[in-house]
């Protein structure tokens, strides 16, 4: 499926203006084990499908981090636990956009917000109470093996005041919560997976591909540290009384432009390997 397939009116494209693995309209019901090049193709899909629409990718972003920022200022824990719930609908409609870009070649921002709402909300709303789970097991854990203090500095934010043992159990508990969670949005809304089946069909695709998982969460966190980097070099030099005429507050702008571009590939990544791990090559 090329971009001219999804617009009959669109000009000529070229091999580099298309996904790198297109695939047909077969759903296999269950996920394939897949070459370790498909890495790297997962990421290139992925800025694909973000450069048909990239301005509305980064308003819809934009909006995200907004929303995330009022929930998170819900006291005593509650909106840490209510941000999984609701990035768990958002994921979904970005799955639901994703697929509009495949076969129509656009999106409506409203269906990154308001899909799940509507489709399938009884099994999102339980992949979100299922996120929350998790969550709370981890505090719980937290709790047992470093005490209160380290709880409530995890509830309250406060990370200069947890232990530094934290951080690899962290880092465990993001691999098992991305392993269990990272396709339920796509699959639910998308193929209209029961729950728990698709919180094990989650599971079986990152079995399956558990090294091509590795390699492209490596490569995003290159990514993600180049992006930073780059960001605070190109603060750096906006800023610096070199060039004057740069007053501080564009160069707060293109940092943000930066980082609005580089958030909407881990939005949109969940689809590609669905698309990937789900679907027989076309023939």
């Amino acid at each position: 499926m090329n971009n001219q397939q999804l617009n009959r009116y669109a000009p000529p494209t070229t091999d580099a203006d298309t996904p790198s693995n297109p695939r047909s309209s077969g759903y296999l019901g269950e996920p394939q084990a897949v070459g370790l090049g498909r890495a790297t193709a997962w990421l290139r899909d992925t800025w694909w499908l973000f450069k048909q629409r990239p301005a509305k990718w980064m308003g819809t972003t934009l909006l995200i981090f907004l929303a995330n920022i009022v929930i998170s200022l819900i006291p005593f824990g509650i909106g840490l636990l209510l941000q999984p719930l609701m990035m768990v609908f958002i994921l979904a409609g970005v799955a639901y956009s994703a697929q509009s870009i495949e076969q129509r070649g656009n999106f409506a921002i409203g269906d990154i917000f308001l899909t799940g709402m509507w489709k399938n909300s009884k099994s999102l709303l339980g992949a979100g109470l299922f996120s929350i789970a998790l969550t709370i097991l981890y505090g719980v854990a937290v709790f047992i093996l470093f005490g209160d203090e380290a709880a409530q500095a995890l509830a309250y934010g406060r990370q200069a005041d947890q232990p530094p043992g934290m951080n690899a159990m962290l880092f465990g508990f993001a691999v098992v919560y991305l392993a269990l969670t990272f396709l339920v949005p796509t699959l639910i809304i998308l193929q209209n997976e029961k729950l728990f089946r698709a919180i094990g069909l989650s599971l079986k695709g990152f079995l399956r591909n558990i090294i091509g998982a590795a390699l492209c969460s490596l490569y995003l966190m290159l990514a993600g540290a180049g992006a930073i980097f780059s960001s605070i070099f190109l603060f750096g030099l906006l800023a610096s009384p070199l060039m004057p005429g740069i007053s501080v507050s564009l160069a707060v702008l293109f940092v943000i432009l930066i980082m609005l571009a580089y958030l909407p590939l881990l939005f949109i990544l969940p689809y590609v390997v669905y698309r990937d791990l789900f679907f027989a090559d076309e023939e």
